[in-house]
């Protein structure tokens, strides 16, 4: 059993019917199904990523997109088994008028392929600093004819650095994390840099689009990016935990406050559908939060 899951007994015994539907036929029925209004009772069955071994590789296309899944990842399977998450298509949808976009946490590429997908047109620059996902990230590149991606084997922070990215859960590429405290975990050593300077020798004075999920670093990359962020309109779609921003020395509201300080005025959060006021306690929140000014 991978480490991070805690199973009750209930979800045992779902888990030996759910072993019956790894077969090909059933899996491909359970993607389909999952995009119908029969998604909640297909969630039912689909076998969770702890129940498929690693390497349990799966080729398939999605939204026109050619992938290459491990169904053992919580990402992968979340991309085979056609989950939806509305923030986040609504936000696909606003790079078909876009120029500049940035992909923060790109994993193994989706979100950087769903928005050349939109537009290919757009300059998409993806960052992505574990290098077995990076190249994972390339891989899914390669199949598919976009030419408009660039992507970078680095993280991003306050000031240039290496920092260790801890692999926290066997099955979720998703979760690992750069964090300041020595862990007790398997870890890489990842290149950090600052998003200005990075824009700045690319000669990038203006982003339209940011997608971030950092998994609690949002703090350092924002402080690390105040000329574009000051200079641009860019509207940003960000992972928000609390517990993890904390793990780093930041907070939901110290997000906030950061972007503030650029210009932005609005903050929306995905989970409640509302917009987030000054007084509103963010205390162990998570939620993708829109920003914009």
């Amino acid at each position: 059993m991978s480490q991070g899951y805690h199973i009750s007994v209930k979800t045992t015994i779902l888990n030996f019917f759910r072993r019956l539907f790894k077969l090909t036929v059933f899996e491909n029925l359970l993607s389909y199904l999952n995009t119908t209004f029969l998604s909640d009772f297909a969630g039912k069955l689909i076998p969770p990523p702890y129940l498929y071994q690693k390497g349990s590789i799966r080729e398939v296309n999605r939204n026109g997109i050619s992938f290459k899944l491990d169904l053992c990842d919580t990402v992968d399977h979340y991309i085979f088994y056609n989950y939806h998450d509305h923030s986040l298509e609504l936000f696909f949808e606003e790079a078909k008028n876009a120029n500049v976009i940035l992909d923060i946490g790109a994993n193994i590429g989706w979100t950087a392929l769903r928005f050349a997908s939109k537009n290919p047109k757009a300059q998409i620059i993806a960052f992505e600093p574990h290098p077995i996902t990076f190249q994972r990230a390339q891989d899914n590149f390669g199949r598919n004819n976009f030419s408009n991606i660039l992507c970078l084997n680095i993280g991003l922070g306050e000031s240039p650095s290496t920092l260790k990215i801890y692999e926290l859960m066997d099955n979720n590429s998703g979760m690992n994390r750069i964090v300041l405290e020595e862990l007790d975990h398997p870890y890489k050593e990842v290149k950090i840099e600052r998003l200005d300077d990075v824009l700045n020798s690319r000669n990038i004075q203006h982003v339209d689009l940011i997608k971030m999920d950092v998994e609690g670093f949002e703090g350092f990359v924002l402080k690390g990016a105040s000329n574009i962020l000051t200079s641009s309109n860019a509207k940003i779609l960000m992972e928000t935990d609390d517990a993890f921003l904390k793990n780093n020395g930041s907070s939901a509201r110290a997000l906030i406050d950061i972007l503030k300080g650029y210009g932005y005025k609005t903050f929306y959060r995905s989970d409640k559908k509302c917009f987030i006021k000054d007084d509103d306690n963010l205390s162990g929140c998570h939620f993708d939060m829109l920003c914009s000014k």
